[in-house]
C-alpha cells in the first residue's frame, strides 16, 4: 500500500497537508459476505507503511486525523501513528481546527454530530451509531508532522 500511495500522489501539485482515515470499517470482508460472527479482520486501513509514506510526502505541520468507533482500531492507528519520529500527537483543541467549512443547515437530530465532528459534516457511520449504537462513540485523534 505505500507503494500505491507513493505512486499516487507523485504528482500531486501541491503539498499534502491533511490526511484522515476516517471510521474505517473493520469487519469489510465479514460484512462483504454477511455470515458468521462479526469479527474484526486482520486486515487494516492504515498500517506502518502507508504511514511512513503519507509522512514522506507531507511538510511539518501536516496532519494526519485518525477516528474509529472500534477501540482496538482506533488504539492500532495511534500505535502505528505513535511509532512514526516524525509525527507527534496534537492536543484535543487542535481537532475543533480542522472545520474545513462552515456548519450547514442539518436537522435537529444531527446537530449535535456536526459539533463533535471537525468537518462539520456527520459521516454515514457516525449518523449510523446515532440511530442504532448509542453505546458506541467515535474516538479522534490527530498527529502533526514535526
Amino acid at each position: 500500500t505505500d507503494t500505491l500511495a507513493l505512486d499516487a500522489f507523485k504528482n500531486y501539485p501541491g503539498h499534502i497537508r491533511l490526511v484522515c482515515f476516517q471510521l474505517p470499517d473493520p469487519r469489510l470482508e465479514k460484512n462483504l459476505t454477511r455470515r458468521g460472527a462479526k469479527l474484526l479482520t486482520k486486515k487494516r486501513v492504515l498500517d506502518q507503511n502507508l504511514c511512513n509514506a503519507f509522512v514522506s510526502m507531507m511538510h511539518s505541520g501536516s496532519t494526519i486525523y485518525c477516528s474509529s468507533d472500534y477501540d482496538q482500531v482506533f488504539q492500532e492507528m495511534c500505535d502505528i501513528c505513535d511509532e512514526n519520529k516524525n509525527l507527534r500527537r496534537s492536543s484535543k483543541e487542535d481537532i475543533t481546527k480542522l472545520r474545513i467549512i462552515k456548519p450547514f443547515t442539518t436537522p435537529d437530530k444531527f446537530k449535535s454530530l456536526c459539533r463533535k465532528n471537525p468537518f462539520g459534516i456527520p459521516t454515514e457511520r457516525e449518523v449510523f451509531l446515532s440511530q442504532r449504537r448509542t453505546d458506541r462513540s467515535v474516538q479522534r485523534v490527530v498527529f502533526k508532522v514535526i
